[in-house]
């Protein structure tokens, strides 16, 4: 098990209804004099019962995949993404996010590089992504390379059909064209379209948020995700 940036932590008992009612008039009224009337209600009922989610969820997850990496810290280098958006070059200068978001990854250095599990939580209801949003410069070659060769390719396809026909969305896609150097007739051409590979679950009922039971059933699905995560860990760490 390994756990990052623990200080005493409670029992996830689930995220408050003030805690995803502040989401909701966030979106509403995205802007810091609101957010610094209303923080103390973002620190108690969203913060901290983010901070037990994710101590919670990442033991429990660690026992299945041991290396994963988790850190109840919230100051954007641990697993809960920080409240405040970058909007240096943004044209959008709302300064919040108005979702939740909580990223359990599996590799060395910055977690966005990395093959992990990320749980968004917004005012209706919760979504799970298991995978790669985008590939770096580092693992796309790579990539390619394991989607045209016969062993490789064969378990990533099986993989994908398997989650498919288990209500999970693929995600990834980014290309129109197929890359130079590899056949556009092969067989998983339509695999060398992706910047980035995931799975996708977001039929997470708002009523389950407020409810213990969000961590179990957020595991289930990371579990149901994990032989892709894994062959992606397996891009990722040769």
């Amino acid at each position: 098990m390994k756990v990052y940036g623990m200080t005493t932590i409670q029992p996830f008992e689930g995220f408050p209804k003030e805690g995803i009612n502040f989401l909701k008039d966030l979106k509403e009224n995205n802007n810091r004099n609101w957010f610094n009337a209303n923080k103390k209600i973002y620190t108690e009922s969203l913060l901290s019962p983010a901070q037990s989610f994710v101590s919670e969820l990442g033991e429990k997850l660690s026992n299945a995949l041991v290396d994963i990496r988790y850190d109840t810290k919230a100051t954007g280098s641990g697993s809960i993404m920080r409240i405040y958006r970058d909007i240096r070059f943004s044209k959008d200068k709302t300064p919040y996010r108005t979702r939740l978001g909580l990223i359990f990854w599996e590799g060395p250095g910055k977690k966005m590089q990395h093959p992990g599990f990320h749980i968004g939580i917004s005012p209706d209801m919760a979504t799970i992504h298991g995978g790669m949003y985008h590939f770096s410069k580092e693992i796309i070659p790579k990539y390619r390379d394991a989607v045209v060769a016969d062993d490789t390719g064969v378990r990533l396809e099986k993989i994908l059909a398997k989650l498919k026909n288990t209500g999970y969305k693929i995600g990834g896609v980014h290309y129109k064209r197929i890359p130079r150097g590899y056949e556009s007739e092969h067989e998983r051409a339509d695999l060398l379209l992706h910047n980035g590979l995931y799975a996708e679950y977001s039929k997470i009922p708002r009523n389950l948020l407020s409810s213990p039971e969000l961590v179990n059933h957020c595991l289930e699905h990371c579990i149901a995700m994990s032989s892709l995560h894994n062959w992606l860990v397996e891009r990722d760490q040769t």
